[in-house]
């Protein structure tokens, strides 16, 4: 049938004027991407996914709609003789995924996702570091109906290397993509009882953080020392070699007066949600020695624009403390 004041017609070969040309596009990221073109007679297409969306540099579909779509039209000269879209949901999960870990825990976690042998199903694994779990490894498996309703399940190793790691627990998921193209998935234990919200976006490409960094650190009654030497780097797992995006490795010395010298070294996961222009939550866990010899989480902002960072320590006995540092 047609659409956006076109002329009523039905999208089948046989109503279609031949010298026409069939364009099929699908609708992913905001933007359209060619599938195929076809000759107006043609009845069917079978469509393989790429994992690389190609831009449009054929004639543009046209009309507004409300979700991820399927469009086809025939083009006749200079416009559209007739078109037609799906405003069904479409869901296309074959790349990676940066999420923030709210609602139960705070953090982070990057998923890789896969499609199953059948239409609507899939796998995806990762990993993730968060304030209660530490560095964790994610897998499962997922199906979505024409709505964009997703269910499965999953499950937490304790690494992030899953081939070598042990099972922290299992249980049931589900969520959905909205119109904005966030992704959301409620993860459940098996009794039912709500274990922490994941919201995320697509990975296009690997955060860029400046390595070098001067740091002030703040304890409790004011005692302040300084961090001369600050490194932020991506982590790399010192056995497989294989670099994380999105986890990074936090290493820094330096002198508390009149106390004496401190060395700190952490992971931090830096997620793609801001609550400032610029500025991305960092979620992560430290150690320290020297004056000050013990472990526990971070939590803060990096502001990639600013060149400036604000993360707030908790050892394991509960004193706080304050990093703030700068790009040298």
């Amino acid at each position: 049938m047609g659409g956006g004041g076109h002329p009523y017609c039905l999208m089948e070969s046989g109503y279609l004027n031949p010298a026409g040309t069939v364009y099929l596009f699908y609708r992913y990221d905001n933007a359209w991407h060619p599938i195929a073109t076809l000759p107006s007679t043609a009845t069917s297409y079978d469509w393989t996914i790429r994992e690389i969306p190609q831009g449009v540099t054929t004639p543009a579909p046209t009309g507004r709609i409300k979700t991820a779509s399927i469009w086809i039209g025939n083009w006749l000269g200079d416009s559209w003789e007739c078109w037609n879209l799906s405003d069904k949901a479409f869901v296309i999960l074959h790349d990676a995924w940066v999420f923030s870990v709210s609602r139960g825990d705070r953090g982070g976690v990057l998923l890789d996702f896969q499609e199953g042998t059948t239409e609507g199903t899939g796998q995806f694994e990762g990993y993730g570091l968060s304030l209660e779990l530490g560095a964790f490894g994610i897998s499962g498996a997922y199906d979505f109906d024409e709505r964009g309703l997703i269910r499965g399940n999953y499950t937490l190793s304790d690494s992030y290397d899953l081939t070598n790691a042990s099972v922290l627990g299992s249980g049931n998921l589900t969520g959905g993509l909205n119109q904005q193209g966030r992704l959301t998935f409620n993860l459940k234990t098996p009794g039912g009882l709500s274990l922490f919200t994941m919201t995320g976006n697509r990975f296009f490409q690997e955060l860029v953080v400046p390595k070098d960094w001067t740091a002030t650190l703040t304890l409790p009654r004011r005692v302040k020392g300084t961090l001369d030497t600050l490194t932020i780097e991506p982590y790399q797992d010192p056995i497989t070699n294989e670099v994380y995006p999105h986890v990074f490795e936090i290493s820094g010395s330096g002198i508390i007066p009149d106390h004496g010298s401190i060395d700190i070294e952490g992971q931090v996961f830096i997620t793609l949600t801001t609550i400032r222009r610029g500025e991305n939550l960092a979620y992560g866990t430290y150690s320290s020695s020297g004056y000050l010899s013990e472990t526990g989480v971070l939590s803060g902002t990096l502001n990639l624009d600013l060149g400036t960072f604000n993360l707030t320590g908790t050892s394991n006995n509960g004193t706080r403390y304050t990093l703030i540092g700068k790009v040298k």
